[in-house]
């Protein structure tokens, strides 16, 4: 137990190290997380503009929070596909050896 501890950090370190490789190595990695939620709030704000009625509110005070759950879910989704990546080519074995 003691020495999972004191491995925690590097192994960590080392884990977010390769994500970060991992991902400025894709291109459509950066665009789906990045750009896409930016890009989809400058549609609906600019390009359809007052095209949805909500009634007396502002339909944008409803998309902030849609546009953020689907940043949000796509950060998981490509988290949780790395860390199936990771565990099937065995890297977490190694990590144990």
């Amino acid at each position: 137990m003691e020495m999972a501890r004191t491995h925690y950090f590097s192994d960590m370190s080392v884990m977010l190290g390769r994500s970060m490789r991992h991902i400025f190595r894709s291109l459509d990695t950066i665009i789906t997380v990045t750009i896409m939620p930016i890009m989809f709030m400058l549609l609906f704000v600019y390009v359809f503009g007052g095209a949805i009625q909500t009634g007396t509110d502002s339909y944008v005070n409803y998309l902030l929070p849609g546009i953020l759950l689907i940043a949000i879910s796509s950060g998981i989704a490509y988290t949780s596909y790395r860390l199936f990546m990771d565990m099937q080519r065995g890297i977490f074995e190694r990590f144990y050896s």
